[in-house]
């Protein structure tokens, strides 16, 4: 293929014409294209080097350069934004003179926009321009204070000062945004200023009692007893079970946990359809009755089988054993296939594996696995012919279940 390019001055027109030839015996293509009007000669040699090797990244700048010389902004814009786009970086200030890039007049129309300001923050950081990638991301940080990306930036370059005038800037236009207040406290805390971060804090859960951030927050810098003091000031005439039940957690997280079980009882008697504080009331308070009410009849997965363990052995803990011999068979009758309850439940009633799960299998006796489990207990007692039964058994209620299947060729192996 043969390309010949003309350039042709007429009537202020620039006209390039590319014939294509591939075969003799076929018909000649003609394409005429019109561009702008003819400016010096640096421009028409600098639009045919971009012709000859439109890949190349620097025929693309020297475009720019010659229409930036001539006046002609708008394509010395897009000849500088088509070398950006084949050589990300390529395009800055040493090459370019004043004109902005596709991005940053992207800005110019949208200046709103943080992910635009922190986009050019980073192109700026990657070319090692700290001073402009700072300057970006203080804009992008004063649009949106509570992205942390931008926050993160300004810290890593070492400048938390910035992030602390942004964001205090950003919490006196917004003074009721607890979440803007405890971003302040954190850095506060990163910088060792205990005192100016717990105040900030305070504000924060001042603003929201419920976020538990913040309690944990003032709590780890030991100050869980101003937490609750100020929580009970609000909660002390309040009908609102929501605050009440948070002052309750406040109560428990710092140990006191007789008191945050009367909170649980207030806020669930101002609101007894909240699962949660009934939930709180069972499990952390221990009142069965909350466990074995109809509410457990309609939430069967409120009994959790975690939870109840660790509360059975917090009972233990406390010297409290029939206690938590009643709340592993409350919580057993719930959830009967759980294997530390199964196990608890043995060891406080003194009783084998076995036996616990021969009683399960009768309270339900449609439960292959609660069957399967018994002849698992009987094989480690070396009780193989109880084995055998309780397999079959399993076998019989789902014979699609291939573990049962495989135990029950087993075990008939060792009894024939």
């Amino acid at each position: 293929m043969k390309v010949w390019k003309l350039s042709v001055a007429a009537s202020g027109l620039v006209v390039l014409a590319a014939i294509f030839a591939p075969r003799l015996t076929s018909p000649s293509v003609t394409r005429v294209i019109q561009a702008a009007p003819v400016g010096p000669v640096g421009v028409q040699d600098a639009e045919i080097r971009v012709v000859d090797d439109p890949l190349d990244p620097q025929a693309w700048i020297a475009l720019g350069q010659a229409y930036t010389a001539a006046g002609r902004q708008q394509d010395g814009y897009r000849a500088f934004d088509q070398a950006a786009r084949l050589q990300p970086g390529i395009v800055d200030g040493s090459n370019r003179g004043r004109w902005l890039t596709e991005e940053e007049r992207g800005i110019l129309l949208d200046p709103t926009d943080d992910e635009l300001w922190g986009d050019l923050g980073d192109a700026a950081r990657a070319r090692g321009e700290e001073d402009k990638a700072l300057a970006y991301y203080r804009m992008a940080m004063r649009l949106d204070p509570d992205d942390s990306e931008w926050r993160n930036n300004l810290v890593e370059m070492g400048s938390p000062d910035d992030v602390l005038e942004s964001l205090e800037a950003a919490a006196a236009a917004s003074p009721n945004d607890d979440e803007l207040l405890g971003s302040i406290a954190k850095i506060y805390a990163s910088r060792g200023d205990k005192q100016q971060a717990a105040e900030y804090f305070l504000r924060a859960l001042a603003i929201d009692p419920g976020d538990s951030e913040w309690r944990s927050e003032l709590t780890a810098m030991g100050m869980g007893g101003v937490v609750t003091a100020r929580m009970a000031e609000a909660a002390h005439s309040s009908t609102d079970d929501e605050l009440i039940g948070d002052y309750g957690d406040a109560l428990w997280e710092t140990g006191q946990q007789d008191a945050a079980c009367e909170a649980y009882r207030r806020a669930r008697a101002l609101d007894p359809d909240d699962d949660e504080w009934r939930r709180n009331v069972a499990y952390r308070c221990g009142e069965l009755s909350e466990v074995i009410s109809g509410y457990v009849v309609d939430h069967p997965e409120a009994m959790d089988g975690e939870e109840a363990v660790e509360r059975a052995l917090a009972l233990l803990q406390q010297g409290q054993r029939q206690q938590a011999r009643e709340w592993v068979e409350a919580a057993l009758r719930l959830s009967p296939r759980d294997n530390d309850l199964q196990n608890l439940a043995a060891s406080l009633q003194g009783r084998t594996k076995a036996g616990v799960l021969e009683e399960l299998t009768s309270q339900h006796p449609q439960d292959d696995e609660l069957w399967g489990d018994l002849g698992d207990a009987y094989m480690e007692a070396s009780r193989v012919a109880d084995a055998r039964q309780a397999y079959h058994r399993a076998a019989q209620i789902d014979p699609d279940d291939s573990e049962w299947q495989r135990k029950t060729r087993l075990v008939d192996a060792l009894t024939y």
